[in-house]
C-alpha cells in the first residue's frame, strides 16, 4: 500500500474493528484485505482503546450497541472518519433504530447481505468536500439509507416484461413474503394475494411470475371490478366471428394469451358467481371455451389472483362461491399496510426522494426531521401508492430544496383519523348518496326496449357520480366510499366517458 501519503504512513491502522463476535471479524478483515494491507488493520476489545487522534480516512467498524455507538459519534473532527456499525439482521430493526442511526451520523450499516461488497477506499474526493444538508435529516445522499434501500430481486429478470420489479423495505413482513414469493415461483400452484390497495399485490404478482419457468411470455392481467360481466366473460375467454352482433372477427381471450404463462386476475372478489362459476370449470379442467365456440381448447396458465376484500366474510354473505375460493386460494400471501411496517415508510420516503428529485427537481436534497415525523404518524390508508403520490407531489412544488411541515398537506396531521373513523365516513357518504329510483323505469310492454344490463350500468353510474361530487373529485375518497379498489374506480370512469362519447 504504498500509495499512502506520509500523514496517513504515521498512523499505525486506518482500520479499527470493535467486534465481539471472531466469525464476524475474520468476515470483515477478509473483505478489507482485497483493497488495504493486514497491518493496517487493529481489532479493539473495547472503545476505550481506540486512540485519541486518529488518521484520515479512517474506518471505526462497531457493533450494533447504542452505547458504542454515541460515544463514537462524538469523534472529531467528522470529516476524517466513516462510521460502520455492523447488525446481523437488518430485518429486525426499528423506526427509533433508524432514527437514532441518523442522529449519530452512521455513515454505513454492514450486514451479512452486504459485507461482501465491503473495501476500503480513501474518500477524500468524494466525501470530505461534498457539502452536508445538516437541516436535512433525510439526506437523499445518505450512505447509510442508501445501505439499507434493500431492492428485492437484485438479479435481473430480463424476461417477460418483468424487468425494473422494484420491492423495496426492510421489515421482517417484507422479507419473509419475498421469500415466499421466490419459492412457490417454481410451482405452478394458484395463488391468492390479499391486502389494501396500494400495498403492491401486482409487484409481487410480477416477482412470481418474473423468477418462474413460465417468464419467456409476459404476464397477462385483467382488473376484474373493471368491467360489466358480460364483457368480462368476453374479456377472459374470447369469442368467436359471428358470436353476436360486432363480432367481425375472433378476438383471443386473456386465458388463451396467457397460455404457457401467467394471467393475474386483480379484484377477483368483485366477480359475480355466475362467472366463478365459468372460471371453477376453466380451473378444473383446465380448457376454456370461447363466447360462440363449438368445442373447448386446453390451455395451460398459472392463476394468480387478488384482492383487497375479505372473501371469506363474502362467502357467509353468499356473494363468492366457498367452492371457488378454495380452488384460487391453495397458496395465501397476505401483504401487511403501511402502518404495521413503519420502518419500510423511512426507506419508501428515501427511494421515492431520489426517484423524483432526479427528474422532477434536482434541487430538492432532503426532508426535515418534523416532516419525517407527521408521515410516520400517519395511518397512509392508501400505502405504497399514497406515499409515492405525495413524495412526487412535494417534490415538484418544492422550492427551497428541503421538504419541511409546511409542505405537507393538512390531512397528513389528522393522527386520529384511525380506521373506525374511515368507516363511519365511508358509512355516512353512503348514506347520503341517492340513486334512481327502480318505480320511475318505464318498460312497455308493446314496444320493450329495456336493457338491464344497460339500466344497471345507468344506476351504477350515477352512484359513481354522486360519490366523485361527495369526494370533492377526490378519486381515493370516492372509492373508499362506494367499496372499491382506487384503480377499479379509475377504469369504470374511463369506460363511462368512452360510452359518453359514443
Amino acid at each position: 500500500m504504498s500509495n499512502f501519503s506520509q500523514t496517513e504512513k504515521n498512523f499505525k491502522s486506518l482500520v479499527y474493528i470493535i467486534i465481539k463476535s471472531k466469525a464476524t471479524i475474520s468476515l470483515l478483515k477478509n473483505g478489507l484485505k482485497k483493497t488495504i494491507g493486514e497491518d493496517k488493520i487493529s481489532v479493539l476489545k473495547n472503545i476505550e482503546e481506540l486512540p485519541a487522534n486518529v488518521g484520515n480516512n479512517t474506518y471505526i467498524i462497531i457493533e450494533n450497541n447504542k452505547t458504542f455507538i454515541s460515544k463514537i459519534s462524538k469523534i472529531s473532527p467528522k470529516r476524517n472518519v466513516k462510521l460502520f456499525v455492523y447488525i446481523e439482521s437488518i430485518y429486525n430493526l426499528n423506526t427509533d433504530d433508524l432514527i437514532f442511526f441518523i442522529k449519530h451520523d452512521i455513515d454505513h450499516i454492514i450486514h451479512p447481505e452486504n459485507i461482501k461488497y465491503l473495501n476500503y477506499e480513501k474518500f477524500i474526493d468524494s466525501k470530505i468536500f461534498k457539502k452536508k444538508h445538516y437541516n436535512a435529516f433525510i439526506d437523499k445522499e445518505s450512505s447509510l439509507l442508501a445501505d439499507l434501500c434493500q431492492r428485492f430481486d437484485d438479479t435481473d429478470i430480463d424476461t417477460g416484461g418483468s424487468r425494473g420489479i422494484n420491492i423495496y423495505g426492510i421489515s421482517n413482513h417484507i422479507r419473509t413474503t419475498v421469500e415466499k414469493a421466490y419459492k412457490i415461483s417454481q410451482s405452478d400452484s394458484n395463488v391468492l394475494i390479499t391486502g389494501e390497495s396500494g400495498t403492491g399485490k401486482e409487484l409481487i404478482a410480477r416477482l412470481i411470475h418474473g423468477k418462474s419457468n413460465r417468464n419467456q411470455k409476459p404476464m397477462v392481467s385483467i382488473n376484474c371490478g373493471a368491467f360489466p360481466e358480460g364483457l368480462l366473460e368476453s374479456e377472459l375467454f374470447g369469442y368467436k366471428k359471428g358470436a353476436f352482433t360486432g363480432a367481425f372477427n375472433d378476438k383471443p381471450g386473456r386465458f388463451e394469451l396467457a397460455d404457457k404463462s401467467t394471467i393475474f386476475l386483480d379484484e377477483i372478489g368483485d366477480m359475480s358467481l355466475s362467472l366463478q362459476v365459468k372460471l371453477l370449470r376453466v380451473i378444473q379442467e383446465r380448457e376454456i371455451e370461447p363466447i360462440g365456440a363449438i368445442k373447448a381448447k386446453k390451455i395451460d396458465a398459472r392463476i394468480i389472483s387478488a384482492t383487497n376484500k375479505n372473501l371469506e366474510d363474502l362467502i357467509v354473505k353468499n356473494l363468492f362461491r366457498e367452492d371457488f375460493y378454495y380452488r384460487i386460494n391453495v397458496i395465501p400471501i397476505h401483504l401487511a399496510p403501511l402502518r404495521e411496517r413503519k420502518t419500510d415508510i423511512i426507506i419508501l420516503i428515501y427511494y421515492f426522494l431520489k426517484k423524483f428529485s432526479a427528474y422532477q427537481n434536482n434541487q430538492i436534497y432532503g426532508m426535515s426531521e418534523d416532516a419525517l415525523a407527521t408521515l410516520l404518524n400517519y395511518d397512509w390508508y392508501g400505502n405504497i401508492r399514497e406515499i409515492e403520490n405525495l413524495i412526487e407531489m412535494l417534490v415538484v412544488l418544492n422550492e427551497s430544496g428541503l421538504i419541511t411541515n409546511k409542505d405537507i398537506p393538512e390531512k397528513y396531521f389528522k393522527s386520529g383519523a384511525n380506521t373506525e373513523n374511515n368507516k363511519i365516513e365511508k358509512k355516512d357518504a353512503i348514506n347520503n348518496l341517492t340513486v334512481p329510483n327502480i318505480k320511475d323505469m318505464q318498460m312497455s310492454s308493446e314496444d320493450c326496449k329495456f336493457n338491464l344490463k344497460d339500466k344497471i350500468e345507468e344506476i351504477e353510474f350515477e352512484i359513481i357520480r354522486k360519490a366523485m361530487e361527495t369526494s370533492g373529485g377526490v378519486k381515493e375518497k370516492a372509492a373508499r366510499m362506494l367499496g372499491l379498489n382506487r384503480t377499479t374506480l379509475i377504469e369504470k370512469l374511463k369506460r363511462y366517458e368512452k360510452n359518453r362519447k359514443k
